[in-house]
């Protein structure tokens, strides 16, 4: 199953270019895809999952819904730029790297 982040935008991009990237084999093991972080009203996205479902030929298993109250963290470096600065007795510096990840260990 392929999960794209609409949050951040170029969700019909990063679909239908995941799937012209992939060789055939890698392409067989998708399944479907699922649209995730959806915000507003669904109604808006009609011709959305249509549109991705005739680019893939692989089905929309769903759209999952922006909820805010998760607060579950973040899994890449892309969410770097929403930290939060605190003062306190010492600092800590981390290297940013393009492919970091559990970031979040450095957080308070």
């Amino acid at each position: 199953m392929l999960v794209a982040d609409i949050d951040r935008g170029g969700v019909f991009a990063s679909i239908v270019g995941t799937f012209a990237l992939l060789d055939d084999n890698e392409r067989d093991l998708i399944c479907g895809f699922v649209i995730n972080r959806f915000r507003g009203d669904l109604r808006l996205f009609t011709g959305g999952t249509e549109f991705l479902e005739e680019r893939t030929g692989r089905p929309c298993l769903g759209v999952l819904p922006y909820i805010d109250e998760l607060r579950i963290d973040q899994e890449d470096s892309v969410s770097l730029e929403d930290r939060q600065v605190s003062r306190g007795s010492f600092r800590v510096g981390v290297i940013r790297l393009p492919h970091i990840s559990n970031y979040t260990d450095f957080m308070e």
